[in-house]
């Protein structure tokens, strides 16, 4: 027998052995999800659902719900020139519209609560738990504008201890970050969280047109939690947040100009005209005779009580919510009014929703 295919095969031996042991001590982290209104193994649930922990979302440096889809498959990010043309879409399936009371067909939920227009699903994660993303149709538990999918942020809750965090990052091309966690017990029985982040973003893009840069970003978010068990099974959660996002962006640097679109005269007579701007895939200028501005207000307030009767639990979740849109867009993006008219306004929306949910034991009916 050949002595070298003697040391090759107790090598593989003593790997294999390695790796048995190896895997003996390891023991799978069973991961927990509502995706079906319960806390359930996601083995369990018979969902297609993505769950991301806090920890997965620090680790990609995930920081706003947009960057969900890098990590999300099937979930992608329609993007429109403003907030209310802003959508997400699963597996093909999503809703852009100009209108903005058009809702989504891919719901997105913090804490339970629907965010009914697709601008207010875009926002800085602010001290969260978990994010689960459930494709396919949802809507015999998530409701009417769920056809897609849903997209579910889950917050952290009030700690029994004293706990706090403050994180601060710098990226190139003048981009800050901030943001603090103060959490704790206010007695017994009551407990609080307080959070809020930022971000801002420099101007990077130049105007030809009147010298001035544009394309920089500042957005803020706040929110406060508190956690009331009055008796073993009640639970009260009280939640208010409010978050603002405004930018100078609503007009993208000219990439590149289709030449089948139009015959040579058109094509050479826009490049004359935004000259001088020469599209390409690095370009960062443009030459706009309108000043872009977007800003986008969302806040709201929360109360969920949940109540054990005996085997079963009652839920409540009520909550009302504000969504402010106002900004302007030259939608021509040259510099002259070539098309006559301006996007997109004004717009501000009010929802006030309410849930009922009542929680039987696991594997049994309602009797």
């Amino acid at each position: 027998m050949n002595p070298h295919t003697n040391k090759l095969a107790l090598a593989t031996a003593l790997l294999a052995a390695s790796g048995i042991s190896h895997a003996q001590g390891l023991a799978l982290e069973e991961v927990l999800v509502t995706a079906t209104k319960r806390e359930a193994s996601l083995q369990d649930v018979s969902v297609a659902v993505t769950a991301l922990s806090a920890e997965d979302l620090g680790l990609a440096q995930i920081t706003s719900s947009e960057d969900l889809t890098f990590l999300v498959p099937a979930l992608n990010l329609q993007k429109g020139s403003n907030p209310r043309q802003t959508s997400f879409s699963i597996r093909g399936i999503g809703t852009q519209s100009f209108s903005s009371a058009v809702e989504p067909s891919v719901s997105t939920m913090v804490d339970g609560v629907v965010m009914g227009r697709s601008g207010q699903a875009f926002m800085q994660l602010l001290d969260v738990q978990r994010v689960e993303v459930l494709r396919g149709p949802q809507g015999t538990l998530f409701g009417k504008n769920a056809t897609g999918g849903v997209v579910h942020i889950i917050t952290q809750n009030p700690t029994d201890t004293t706990t706090g965090e403050i994180s601060v990052t710098a990226i190139t091309h003048d981009e800050y970050r901030g943001g603090l966690t103060v959490s704790g017990p206010l007695t017994d029985t009551l407990g609080y969280r307080l959070s809020a982040n930022g971000k801002d973003v420099a101007d990077y893009t130049q105007n030809e047109f009147d010298g001035n840069k544009l394309d920089g970003n500042e957005e803020w978010s706040v929110r406060g939690k508190l956690r009331w068990l009055p008796a073993e099974n009640l639970e009260f959660k009280w939640a208010s947040d409010k978050s603002d996002r405004s930018c100078d962006c609503t007009t993208s640097p000219l990439r590149s100009i289709d030449p089948f679109g139009g015959n040579e005269e058109q094509v050479a007579e826009i490049l004359d005209r935004i000259s001088p701007v020469v599209p390409g895939d690095e370009n960062t200028q443009v030459n706009i005779n309108k000043l872009n501005f977007s800003d986008a207000e969302n806040s709201g307030h929360s109360l969920e009580v949940n109540w054990d009767i005996g085997e079963f639990t009652l839920t409540s979740v009520s909550a009302l919510r504000e969504f402010e849109v106002n900004g302007f867009g030259d939608i021509d993006s040259q510099p002259i009014d070539l098309l006559g008219f301006d996007q997109f306004g004004s717009s501000q929306t009010e929802q006030f929703t309410q849930e009922l949910r009542l929680l039987s034991p696991i594997g049994e009916r309602f009797s």
